[in-house]
């Protein structure tokens, strides 16, 4: 059964020598000379006497109109939910995967849309890019060069991305990139879909000499108020790197915090990370995650992951990942 699916959000971004301006899965694919890219993860993940099996595939489809004009198409079709039915019935806030998973391809939002995530127009300037369409605001705001990537990085949501923030995914919105004197200025708006109203992010991208520190402030305009502060920062010292988030709700005492470290060429084409997280919302979470990958070759990489999530109880989760990327 072939899976179709075309994900991207490319925008070039360096604030001040190697800063990145956004993930780290999208700036590789920028790199590609093809302007269509397959990305295929096979996942197994156990909990007890309890184990499952998910693929995700994805295509991303790119459209030049012109050196300043794009078109970005993003499908992607899963089979299989992994853990997190599982831990949803049982009471756990927190998700063992961060991917898009069958529930959320087929009913996208609750909007009856299916495997289209995104489909958007982007126009470059001198300085700035705009884009606008079905985005994913988690691929311009909240981005990390260490925790950020749920097909080679860590598969826990809580490490992925910040859970306290609204970031919404695959809705209307726009993005807007500034750079002015070396720093870099990001907004992003978009629809809160299924929920009610909209969210307002302002973000400013510092750095430099392999540091990057990523402050941001978010707003929701609805008939409830949600708004707050957040950072994403990582550090890179050759073979190794260090990552630190943290998101702070105006207004309650929801909290997010987490931080660790990964460690390349331990031997040879390979990576050993470990990552902690803690949340504190109606339930306090603790998030632990360590994973080691080795890549086979430039197109495909292996993960052996581990991770333990405590709540009311605590589960721990063994875990395989095949990674192809073309």
């Amino acid at each position: 059964m072939k899976r179709i699916a075309f994900i991207l959000m490319i925008l070039i971004g360096l604030a001040y020598g190697k800063n990145s301006s956004e993930k780290p899965f999208i700036e590789e694919h920028l790199y590609h000379k093809h302007r269509l890219d397959f990305v295929n993860a096979s996942v197994f993940q156990q909990s007890g006497n309890y184990s499952v099996f998910y693929n995700t595939s994805h295509l991303f489809m790119y459209l030049d109109l012109s050196d300043l004009e794009q078109i970005f198409i993003n499908n992607s079709v899963t089979i299989g939910n992994g853990l997190n039915d599982r831990f949803s019935k049982k009471g756990f806030s927190v998700q063992p995967s961060g991917d898009d998973l069958q529930d959320i391809t087929q009913n996208i939002n609750n909007t009856g849309r299916k495997y289209i995530l995104e489909l958007w127009y982007k126009r470059k300037f001198e300085n700035s890019v705009f884009v606008a369409g079905l985005i994913d605001s988690a691929s311009f705001i909240d981005e990390n060069n260490v925790a950020n990537d749920e097909h080679t990085q860590f598969l826990n949501s809580a490490l992925i991305n910040n859970p306290v923030a609204p970031i919404h995914s695959y809705n209307p919105g726009f993005y807007i990139k500034h750079k002015l004197n070396g720093v870099v200025f990001k907004t992003v708006f978009i629809k809160n879909t299924p929920e009610k109203g909209n969210t307002g992010f302002l973000q400013i991208n510092l750095g430099g000499n392999g540091f990057n520190l990523r402050p941001y402030y978010y707003h929701t305009f609805s008939d409830y108020e949600n708004k707050g502060f957040g950072l994403s920062s990582d550090m890179d010292f050759g073979d190794t790197a260090v990552f630190f988030r943290g998101s702070k709700k105006i207004g309650s005492g929801d909290l997010f915090l987490s931080a660790g470290f990964q460690i390349e060429n331990i031997f040879r084409n390979d990576r050993i990370a470990f990552g902690a997280g803690l949340i504190e919302q109606e339930k306090k979470s603790y998030i632990y995650e360590i994973y080691y990958l080795y890549r086979i070759n430039r197109y495909v990489s292996f993960t052996f992951d581990f991770q333990q999530v405590r709540e009311s109880s605590t589960e721990r989760i063994f875990g395989t990942r095949l990674y192809i990327s073309y």
